[in-house]
């Protein structure tokens, strides 16, 4: 998919599709948003999200831990894949690094996951509107390709679910 000269035209040309289409309200909203995506934005209100939750140091200790590994994890594969951005033509905010997967997608969602599910006792609507938002702001900044965001939602995801799975783990070990 990454790569293929077919993907990438008809990524082109959702681009700018939603390029031609976006209005300058809907861009300084984008701008706004994709805040709630960069590293340190992440890191502090998932933080702040562990020290307001009461509980166990397990409770607040594995948020951080899952967010410490992806962001690892994310940065070393973006490094790998090594995707160029979309033309510059489109761009309408800063950036940096590699593509794909969408750094403020996967580490976005995931943060917005970890925090609602410490503060919310439902957190899935809230997390999904985040994510959906998030990524969707890279995509009208015109910084991201459509399968980069698609990935940052899937990163988000597994690591969500691999976190899920080694704290079931170890609640069952005890």
């Amino acid at each position: 998919m990454l790569g293929n000269p077919q993907w990438t035209n008809a990524e082109l040309r959702v681009l700018d599709w939603v390029h031609d289409r976006t209005s300058p309200p809907a861009v300084s909203l984008a701008r706004a948003v994709t805040l709630a995506g960069e590293t340190p934005v992440v890191w502090a209100v998932v933080g702040t999200s562990c020290l307001v939750r009461t509980g166990a140091r397990e409770r607040w200790a594995s948020p951080l831990i899952t967010l410490a590994v992806a962001t690892a994890v994310r940065h070393v594969l973006a490094e790998r894949i090594a995707r160029p951005r979309p033309p510059r033509r489109l761009w309408r905010a800063s950036w940096s690094g590699p593509s794909f997967p969408s750094r403020h997608t996967a580490l976005g969602s995931l943060g917005i996951a970890l925090t609602a599910a410490n503060l919310l006792p439902r957190p899935g609507p809230a997390a999904a509107a985040g994510a959906a938002a998030i990524g969707i702001s890279r995509i009208v900044l015109g910084v991201h390709w459509p399968s980069d965001v698609l990935g940052g939602w899937a990163f988000a995801a597994t690591a969500l679910a691999v976190s899920r799975g080694a704290r079931r783990g170890n609640r069952d070990r005890r």
